[in-house]
C-alpha cells in the first residue's frame, strides 16, 4: 500500500497509470485487480492508508506534547517534515494537495476528505477547550476559530512545499503561525 500511496502522491490519480502501480507495489494486473478491484478502489484505499498513518504523524505529535504552544509548533513542523520530505520534489501532503484534483475523478474521495478535515479541526478545538479549562489559554479564546485558522496553515504550508518553496524559510515561519494561532 506505500508503493501505491507513492504513486499517487508523485503523480496524482490521473497521472498514475497502472502500469506505474503494478510496477511500484510489485504485482502484475490481474493480482492487482484482484486484490483491489480497480484503480479507483485502490486509489481510495490509498487515501485512507496515507491518512492513518503519514498522515496522522503531526496529529500525534499535537496531542502527545503537553504545552500547548509546543504542541501546535510540532503539529506544524511535524507536517512540514512530511511535506518537504527532504528529497529532490517536496510533495506536499497527499490529501490536501493531490487528493483535491481527483474530485471529478473520483468523486467518493469527497466525503473522506471533508471528514478527515472536520476531525482534525474538532481535535484542534478539543485540545483548545481543554486548555482554556486547565488556565493554560484565556477564557474567551476563540478555540473552533484557531483550530480552523491552524489547518489553513498546514494546508497553506503543504502548498507552499509542494510549489518549492524554501524549506528554511517555511521552517522560519512556523513561529510566527504559532504565535497567531495562540493569540489573543
Amino acid at each position: 500500500m506505500e508503493a501505491a500511496v507513492e504513486v499517487f502522491w508523485r503523480l496524482g490519480y490521473d497521472g498514475a497509470s497502472l502500469d506505474d502501480l503494478t510496477k511500484a507495489m510489485g504485482l502484475n494486473r490481474p493480482s492487482l485487480y484482484r486484490a483491489f478491484g480497480d484503480k479507483k478502489t485502490l486509489y481510495l484505499k490509498a487515501l485512507e492508508h496515507y491518512s492513518e498513518t503519514t498522515g496522522s504523524n503531526a496529529m500525534q505529535a499535537f496531542v502527545s506534547e503537553p504545552e500547548i504552544s509546543a504542541a501546535v509548533e510540532k503539529m506544524l513542523s511535524v507536517s512540514l517534515e512530511c511535506q518537504i520530505r527532504g528529497d529532490d520534489m517536496a510533495l506536499g501532503c497527499l490529501l490536501a494537495n493531490c487528493a483535491p484534483t481527483t474530485l471529478r475523478s473520483v468523486p467518493e474521495s469527497q466525503s473522506m476528505l471533508l471528514d478527515v478535515l472536520e476531525a482534525s479541526q474538532n481535535r484542534f478545538a478539543d485540545r483548545f477547550v481543554q486548555e482554556i479549562a486547565r488556565g493554560n489559554l484565556p477564557t474567551g479564546f476563540p478555540a473552533r476559530e484557531r483550530a480552523v485558522l491552524l489547518m489553513d496553515f498546514v494546508q497553506s504550508q503543504a502548498y507552499r512545499a509542494r510549489i518549492g518553496q524554501d524549506a528554511e524559510n517555511l521552517r522560519a515561519s512556523i513561529g510566527p503561525k504559532v504565535a497567531a494561532v495562540l493569540a489573543l
